[in-house]
């Protein structure tokens, strides 16, 4: 059942995403992004059948002719009417940061287009490496698929750390357009006889430096660069595809898989949003042109795809990718006997054809081609973005199976300009059939079509799967308000249900309200009376304790006036000797408090200083005490020259206990006086 229903559900989730009219793909070879718009165009199609290569041995170095001739292809008569992928508009982008990048490819491309782009998009990257991987699985009982991803990518870690060695220096240069193809050969070839001639520290970028093609900025900023490309340690995302075919009457199961770092993939998915796109999947770069050359209809060919940094080859029988290499590019490599050995391996199948592409244009590497196919005993031929002549399209016009280059618009600002010589931003060979071969695969025609099914590709999600219900977080934090808000509900439901039983509820209490609510008047009015009595009663009775506390006051007052102050002149009288005066004992009027202000004069001052003494002892007996005494000299009422004396008599204690201890003290000294001298 499984079997039965995995085309059926791989066609329905690339329908979700595919358009018939236009697809928005995203490309990323690691050093340049480009942003395509795809659309279909009906047309009409002959077919052509190929007839297989005959080859003759020749000397290296030389081509033959006849083999180009033999290699010429039949056409046939018979047409067909279908649509075929067209890339309208390309916008390209050279920056380093995916963000900007993706900001600068989609202004160009909307300016150029006019409109508004689809949301949806679908991205090609080549830090997702494909591999073809013999799991222990049985295709009838697929696994879950976080175990799958967490089988796939322990096979996987080692490949894509293994990718360190693509991105070489040279292979970054060539890429950033710093150097071109031929200047970087002419840099790897100084590189091996500097090293031959001794000087083992040579190393690429200085001999780029030494031959002036870059500069010491670009070197830096290239190394830099070397190092965010490096593979880290981190969680891998993968994706994968059943590839089952049968041979020699034998049915082979492999599973065509690709993985990326999961930090990348979150980078990547990060911008796509911050600049409105929706991403649908994740596919490598390799193995997307196979879909052009299925469209050839041949049933047994091999692929080899030649990139600033790798080789990428596959073999394809029936729709289903049966042998995958890629091989890193070093710098000091020769591309020829690089692309002959691994062309030999990839072969050694039965193979009709070899479709070879290239960030170069292939046409201009005839010749290239021809030696090439001589030396591996294969038929080599550039691949095309159709695989006849076409006859007829909806422009009305006739066209032949050229190069897919001739026929795009780049979508570039005016100021652009390649630094590997040109001007004119030309979308690759390689990167144009990566993009027609997606856009086959997500075409109707590629999804429904049974003559022409599809060669699937791994699909790796462009972000996390989201956990299990009881595992989200989110299902807490909006479970939580929409389960009090659907309470609510029911309670309102609840309260209008009651509505009825309390209106007559509350109609009778209306009632026994409004009678209360009388009965309470009458109440509050006689309270009110009562209180108001009631404080007055109060403020009398405060009045009256007010006036008896004062007229006790007035009255201890009083009497302890009377008595005090005879005592006090007489107390003074009997201080007084010979030799002392007084003039004057007053009290202020003001704030006096029982203080007395005594002036007096003396014949001299130790008889001024014996008074002070005799008083102070006797005005002791009263409570009282001398303060500020003041002795001064001058001259007493009778113009005779003396002291002059100033002091202050004030009790001692609080008015209360003065009275008392005047009394006493007033007895006191009455006994004393009656007593003889």
């Amino acid at each position: 059942m499984n079997t039965v229903l995995a085309p059926l559900k791989s066609r329905w989730n690339a329908l979700r995403y595919a358009s018939s009219d236009e697809q928005l793909i995203a490309v990323h070879n690691g050093y340049c992004l480009w942003l395509a718009l795809v659309k279909f165009k009906k047309v009409t199609f002959k077919k052509v059948t190929f007839k297989k290569a005959t080859f003759k041995k020749v000397a290296s170095g030389k081509t033959d002719n006849e083999n180009t001739k033999n290699s010429d292809s039949e056409k046939t008569d018979s047409e067909l009417n279908t649509e075929y992928p067209v890339i309208e508009l390309c916008a390209q982008s050279n920056d380093t940061d995916p963000a900007y990048a993706l900001k600068e490819a989609k202004e160009r491309l909307a300016e150029s287009a006019g409109k508004k782009l689809p949301k949806s998009v679908v991205f090609i990257s080549s830090f997702a490496v494909p591999a073809l991987l013999d799991l222990p699985l049985d295709p009838e009982k697929p696994r879950k698929p976080a175990q799958m991803e967490s089988m796939l990518g322990y096979e996987l870690e080692t490949l894509i750390a293994d990718t360190n060695e693509y991105f070489t220096i040279g292979a970054i240069l060539h890429g950033r357009h710093l150097i071109t193809e031929q200047q970087r050969t002419n840099i790897a070839n100084e590189l091996e006889l500097r090293r031959s001639q001794g000087n083992s520290l040579a190393r690429f970028g200085e001999v780029a430096i030494d031959l002036g093609f870059i500069s010491k900025e670009d070197l830096h900023e290239s190394l830099n660069y070397q190092e965010r490309l490096a593979h880290s340690k981190t969680h891998i995302a993968c994706g994968w595809q059943l590839h089952s075919y049968e041979r020699e009457d034998e049915t082979y199961h492999q599973w065509l898989t690709a993985g990326i770092e999961a930090k990348i993939r979150k980078t990547w998915y990060n911008a796509f949003v911050h600049n409105g796109f929706k991403v649908s999947n994740i596919v490598p770069l390799a193995t997307c042109a196979s879909n052009v050359a299925h469209t050839h209809g041949i049933d047994k060919f091999a692929i080899v795809e030649t990139s600033m940094d790798y080789i990428a080859a596959y073999s394809c029988i029936n729709n289903k990718i049966t042998n995958l290499q890629i091989q890193a590019r070093p710098a000091n490599s020769n591309l020829d006997q690089q692309l002959e050995s691994i062309i030999t391996e990839i072969t050694r199948e039965e193979c009709d054809i070899v479709w070879y592409t290239s960030y170069q244009d292939p046409s201009a590497k005839t010749t290239f081609l021809a030696t090439l196919a001589n030396k591996v005993q294969r038929d080599i031929r550039v691949l095309n973005s159709v695989h006849s002549d076409i006859l007829t399209s909806e422009t009305g016009t006739s066209d032949t199976g050229t190069s897919v280059i001739s026929t795009t618009k780049t979508a570039t600002s005016k100021t652009d300009t390649s630094k590997s010589g040109g001007s004119h931003l030309d979308i690759p060979h390689a990167i144009h059939c990566a993009i027609l071969g997606l856009a086959i695969k997500n075409h109707k025609f590629g999804i429904f079509g049974l003559e022409n099914e599809h060669i699937s590709l791994p699909l790796i999600p462009p972000k996390e799967p989201a956990p299990p219900v009881w595992k989200n977080i989110d299902v807490y934090r909006l479970g939580i308000p929409a389960a009090l808000f659907f309470a609510l509900i029911i309670h309102g439901v609840y309260s209008v249900w009651l509505q009825d039983d309390l209106k007559q509820e509350l109609a009778a209490l209306d009632e026994e309200y409004r009678q209360k609510l009388a009965l309470n008047r009458q109440l509050s009015s006689i309270n009110g009376e009562f209180k108001k009595k009631e404080q007055e009663l109060e403020t009398l009775e405060k009045e009256f304790k007010s006036q008896s506390e004062q007229l006790d006051r007035l009255s201890n007052r009083v009497m302890s006036r009377t008595r005090l102050v005879p005592r006090l002149l007489k107390t003074v009288a009997l201080s007084v000797s010979n030799n002392v005066m007084i003039d004057k004992l007053q009290e202020p009027r003001r704030n006096s408090r029982d203080r007395f202000n005594l002036t007096a004069w003396a014949t001299d001052n130790p008889s001024a200083t014996e008074f002070i003494e005799r008083l102070q002892q006797a005005v002791a007996r009263l409570n009282y005490r001398v303060v500020d005494p003041d002795i001064q000299s001058g001259i007493g009422r009778f113009g005779l020259n003396g002291y002059t004396i100033n002091l202050w008599l004030v009790p001692n204690v609080s008015t209360a206990k003065t009275d008392k201890s005047v009394v006493s003290a007033l007895s006191t000294i009455s006994i004393n006086e009656r007593s003889p001298q």
